[in-house]
């Protein structure tokens, strides 16, 4: 009987605390990317208001600096300006979710993992007075791959709590089962 006590006290926790580090891992990806889309967001706002989503001087200027992709397509998916790439070089980008979805509504939002999925690419398109579409890309690491990074401090996390659980199984089986034993049968 105290195995069968302490299997499943210890059961419970072990299961606990796995899903209490799935479900952190996801609350921490959801978090991360929503700060990413909200801050692609405000900086398209911005840059259109310098530009007017035309291809001027001042967003090459901007582009030069930007840790950012900038990208403005014409209202046919036509690339005008990319920070990153010569726009001769890349394919019509009118069928692009983020671009088709500005092109409708004025604004347009995607993300995109990598062919390794090492690498999540959160894009925000934003509709100017001009009819460019302006869109703004920023590359992050997946929620796979910053597990992959951090597995160890988990992992470490994890034998602490799990010895924490042995020890603490242990203790409540002994105080469970103390009243049971004193018991002359």
């Amino acid at each position: 009987m105290r195995k069968r006590v302490f299997g499943s006290i210890f059961l419970t926790a072990l299961v606990m605390l796995l899903l209490s580090v799935s479900l952190m891992i996801v609350a921490i990806h959801f978090g991360l990317s929503g700060n990413a889309r909200s801050r692609l967001e405000d900086e398209c706002t911005s840059i259109l208001r310098m530009t007017d989503g035309e291809d001027a001087p001042v967003l090459h200027e901007i582009g030069s600096g930007y840790a950012d992709r900038i990208t403005l397509v014409a209202a046919d998916g036509t690339v005008l300006y990319d920070n990153e790439a010569d726009p001769a070089d890349m394919e019509n980008h009118a069928r692009r979710p983020e671009i088709e979805q500005a092109m409708a509504t004025g604004v347009g939002t995607a993300s995109r993992f990598s062919d390794t999925f090492t690498q999540q690419t959160y894009y925000y398109a934003k509709k100017a007075d001009s009819g460019n579409i302006l869109r703004l890309s920023a590359t992050a690491a997946s929620a796979l791959s910053a597990l992959s990074y951090a597995s160890p401090w988990i992992m470490a996390v994890v034998l602490r709590a799990l010895v924490g659980a042995l020890l603490l199984a242990s203790w409540l089986t002994y105080k469970f089962l103390a009243p049971v034993d004193t018991i002359d049968l």
